[in-house]
């Protein structure tokens, strides 16, 4: 942790992540780019992301309005998915600059949007995550917010749960020690999931959240209401990423 923070530090990061390490995972992206269909959509299906968005947007119809609404309601779904799936327009932009830009979106502070974004490549290069991953999972988690906190004990911008960080041996208060080791945990789900093919990245960002325990007992996404709800969030978040990366 100590080397990480020395790194980390240095005002100079970029110029470290601009070697090896930042080819590294330009060129894992780029390479994933290429490929038709799972490149572009490799979290899940079209039609399995339709079915949990569907489910997502039914249940909060049927929770906030009447019988009526929910036809108007779907309705406004539709058009927003047909806008979510177009490219978004803009200049290139590089890995830090697309995680920056997402960061600076809900934090105010561009010191710790930049601290964020290095960070972010720090450990993607070290763990061999791909960065727009962690960043969409650290979106759905905390918002980019470092102190932030939840009702279950869940702690900071990875959003660890405190037996989670010392099984891993960081310290979740620490926010360095926080984005390493959700890093980590997330490397272990891809591990741990990365042979149920194409499905694979869905149930590990599934058992982030819920736990592996729960993915291997429903063998796939819990049905739990927070579990896919929260899958499609990062999914959501990751397209937009993905998409902000290719003009």
């Amino acid at each position: 942790m100590d080397k990480h923070r020395e790194i980390l530090s240095k005002p100079t990061m970029r110029r470290v992540l601009s070697g090896h390490g930042y080819r590294k995972i330009r060129n894992m992206h780029a390479e994933r780019q290429n490929l038709p269909e799972k490149g572009r959509f490799f979290f899940v299906k079209r039609a399995e992301f339709s079915r949990l968005a569907r489910i997502y947007t039914e249940r909060k119809s049927v929770e906030r309005e009447g019988d009526c609404m929910q036809y108007i309601k779907l309705l406004f779904v539709c058009v927003a998915a047909l806008t979510f799936w177009l490219p978004m327009r803009g200049e290139a932009a590089d890995l830090y600059s697309v995680i920056y830009s997402d960061a600076s979106y809900y934090n105010g502070n561009p010191v710790e949007c930049d601290w964020i974004a290095q960070a972010v490549l720090y450990a993607s290069a070290s763990y061999n995550v791909d960065p727009l991953l962690i960043t969409a999972v650290m979106e759905t988690e905390s918002h980019f917010y470092m102190g932030a906190g939840s009702s279950a004990g869940a702690i900071g911008l990875m959003q660890l749960m405190p037996g989670t960080a010392a099984s891993i041996g960081v310290n979740p208060y620490d926010p360095l020690g926080n984005v390493i080791g959700g890093t980590i945990y997330l490397r272990t789900q891809l591990d741990n999931f990365g042979g149920w093919g194409e499905y694979g990245v869905t149930t590990a960002v599934a058992a982030y959240n819920a736990g592996s325990e729960a993915v291997y007992r429903y063998g796939g996404i819990p049905p739990y209401a927070e579990t896919r709800d929260y899958v499609v969030k990062v999914h959501r978040a990751y397209m937009n990423l993905y998409n902000m990366c290719q003009y």
